[in-house]
Order: C-alpha cells, then structure tokens, then sequence
C-alpha cells in the first residue's frame, strides 16, 4: 500500500515515484522551450510557459510525498 503523506517529504522515495516526478520536471522545460520558439502572442506565451512550470514543479514536489515500503 503506498503511503502518502507530507511527514514522507523528507523520508526515501520509491524509485519509480521519483523517476516520475523526474520526468515531470523535464518534460515541462522542454516543452517551455518549444513554447518560446512558437508563432503565438507574447503574452500568450508567457501563460503557457508559466503554467507548464507550475505543474511540472508541483508534480515534482507530489511525487515526493510517496514514501518508500
């Protein structure tokens, strides 16, 4: 059973949790720089890159509350 829980931040986080979250962070940058070489208005451009940051981090910080059995 997982065990989800934020006293689990700071404890050992399964493999695949942290993989996961890993791969949020990295997905989300990369797509910020296509993002910024896209044809769209400037502000437009902005919300998007921000909002992809946000839910890479937060899928980032997420995955770090999955304690390790």
């Amino acid at each position: 059973m997982r065990k989800v829980s934020i006293k689990n931040y700071y404890k050992p986080t399964k493999l695949i949790w942290r993989k996961i979250g890993d791969s949020m962070l990295i997905a989300a940058t990369s797509l910020s720089a296509f993002v910024m070489n896209t044809p769209l208005p400037e502000k437009t451009k902005l919300w998007l890159v921000f909002s992809i940051n946000f839910v890479g981090v937060i899928g980032k910080v997420i995955s770090n509350l999955f304690k390790q059995d």
